[in-house]
């Protein structure tokens, strides 16, 4: 019979704290889809999985060789690995009595060898795994192998993070904007907010003047954050692209925007990768007031 792992010790603040990040679910990352490709040829592995264990399920945010979105919790390996620091080894799931008669193991996909590394978050909840599977028995998973799978979890639990949090940040700043009726929000209502946002954000009215900039937003365009604001984002950085404009133009209109990698030019030549969050915020009364833009290298 299959053996289902126990529970965390910390249940219940740690599926609060996957939940928060509101990624269950949701449309696949291209960066995470990138580095779970690698890390199968890393580990010559014909499956890797980045795998959010909720409540009753894993779920899986991005997969390589594996075409389930999901499994029960029950059946879950990777169950197993969120109670171990350490990198979770099977080395033979035929021989391990956890697993032989799980039906993971004995169907699809065929899980003989797995390895589990966890998905830890800065408030030290484990949200899931990066995990490697083989269809064989495998007893070579070296100690510099679960260092490096290690190494790949943390890029992951550190790109979910950012991303998310970003994510979090953007619905902060429209619920107080929505609770403001005018558009001199960006005096004090926000002002502490704005200075301590772990992410650059700005905020604009329908002509694009500056409302509020964070200081992350100041530091990382390298803008005098007192000259800012009530100036267009167009004269305050006169080389973004045009196709950024258009955007802005069609947000106005009330589309939003996920833009996971982008161009943006410097001002002395060449430019720099960033993504790029666009919302529109609206007042009391539903009409659009602006937009909120989070820019991230």
């Amino acid at each position: 019979m299959t053996v289902p792992a126990p529970l965390p010790a910390t249940e219940r603040a740690r599926l609060a704290a996957l939940r928060r990040y509101a990624i269950l679910d949701s449309a696949p990352d291209p960066v995470l889809d990138r580095i779970t490709c690698f890390a199968a040829r890393q580990f010559n592995m014909p499956i890797a999985v980045i795998s959010l264990v909720d409540e009753n399920r894993q779920w899986f945010q991005a997969t390589c060789g594996l075409d389930a979105t999901e499994t029960g919790r029950d059946v879950a390996f990777c169950a197993h690995a969120i109670l171990d620091t350490d990198v979770f080894v099977v080395p033979d799931a035929h021989c391990d009595p956890r697993f032989a008669a799980n039906p993971l193991v004995t169907g699809p996909p065929h899980v003989r060898f797995y390895a589990g590394a966890q998905l830890v978050n800065p408030q030290g909840h484990a949200l899931g795994t990066l995990c490697v599977i083989d269809t064989e028995a495998r007893h070579d998973f070296s100690e510099d192998d679960k260092a490096a799978l290690s190494d790949l979890a943390a890029m992951v639990a550190d790109h979910i993070d950012m991303r998310y949090t970003a994510g979090d940040v953007l619905k902060e700043v429209e619920s107080r904007v929505q609770a403001e009726n005018s558009l001199a929000i960006a005096a004090r209502q926000l002002e502490l907010f704005f200075e301590y946002a772990p992410v650059p954000v700005a905020v604009f009215d329908t002509e694009m003047r500056y409302l509020a900039a964070s200081r992350n937003w100041c530091e990382s365009f390298n803008l005098d954050s007192g000259a800012v604001i009530g100036r267009s984002h167009k004269e305050v950085m006169p080389h973004i692209p045009d196709a950024w404009s258009d955007q802005y133009a069609r947000c106005l209109k009330g589309e939003s925007f996920d833009i996971d990698e982008d161009k943006l030019p410097k001002p002395d030549g060449g430019f720099h990768w960033v993504r790029r969050q666009i919302r529109p915020w609206r007042d009391r009364h539903g009409t659009i007031g602006g937009l909120i833009v989070s820019s991230r290298s």
